[in-house]
């Protein structure tokens, strides 16, 4: 691809979830050639660059980080105004949704520059694709909040809206906020509980909520990833359904590092289905009332 593919301006790409073939033609192109690269984690995308067999001087792939992204700001627009071609990624999939960088895209468009996306693997696309949920309408929560108390509210703020809900959470409050969804939700909500999507270790559950925490004390929980499928109204109607015998697939045990990703539906029949799984420690999880 030539270099007049990626005049100046910001391009906004998304990288592999975890399984390197994931990667598009264009996005391998512009990590090549772009003037400057900002990052999520220099240190992993100087790794994803190496496993592409593309080489650049460490100087051009520049760290864009939640706590340091107001402070280089400046830095994008100074490259954008001197007509350089920037390059804006997440550590896996599409930067500045859930990960860092909506502040510098809104800096860039306010700015005047072209804001290009170079479009691929997306986490939170990718579970909506295989969860088999009614999708529509659609809504995004993003990271619930850290304290139990606000967690719990802002659920229950969820559950007031119709639909399915995509909500992320870290690793570590994976197990606390299952339960939160549990007790909010319901024990008999179907869910599908997946982990290390596009990787070798990836793994789909699908059950009710209640089936689903039964099984994960077996496992070691860190990144995740889930769909819940919690609650449906329609007309004014609260729609619910029994759920069958969890379904496994492809679940192997791995020392750490393991991701997962929950979806849960209304449906009485269940089943398993092969997930994906993000490198990144999050849960990420989609829900539907």
């Amino acid at each position: 691809m030539e270099r007049l593919s990626f005049p100046p301006g910001l391009y906004v790409a998304a990288t592999p979830l975890g399984h390197l073939g994931d990667i598009t033609d264009r996005v391998r192109a512009a990590l090549e050639v772009c003037d400057l690269i900002f990052a999520e984690d220099t240190r992993h995308t100087l790794s994803l660059l190496r496993g592409l067999g593309l080489q650049r001087s460490a100087g051009s792939v520049r760290p864009l980080h939640q706590h340091n992204e107001r402070d280089v700001i400046d830095q994008l627009l100074d490259a954008l105004s001197r007509h350089r071609a920037v390059m804006l990624v997440s550590d896996a999939g599409t930067p500045a949704i859930s990960d860092p960088g909506s502040l510098a895209v809104d800096a860039a468009w306010r700015a005047g520059y072209t804001v290009t996306p170079l479009p691929g693997p997306s986490a939170g696309i990718t579970a909506l694709s295989i969860c088999g949920f009614a999708r529509w309408p659609m809504s995004f929560w993003g990271f619930s909040p850290a304290k139990p108390s606000g967690r719990r509210t802002w659920l229950g703020l969820v559950k007031r809206h119709a639909g399915l809900a995509v909500i992320f959470e870290t690793p570590h409050r994976a197990k606390k906020s299952l339960a939160d969804c549990q007790d909010i939700f319901g024990s008999d909500t179907p869910m599908m509980f997946g982990r290390e999507l596009t990787k070798q270790y990836e793994t789909v559950l699908r059950g009710s909520i209640r089936e689903v925490r039964e099984f994960l004390p077996r496992e070691e929980v860190q990144e995740a990833q889930c769909v819940w499928s919690c609650r449906m109204r329609m007309m004014g109607e609260t729609m619910r359904c029994a759920v069958g015998k969890l379904h496994i697939l492809n679940t192997r045990r791995r020392a750490r590092g393991m991701s997962a990703m929950v979806l849960l539906q209304l449906q009485a029949r269940l089943r398993w289905t092969r997930a994906f799984s993000v490198r990144h420690a999050s849960l990420k999880c989609l829900v539907s009332r």
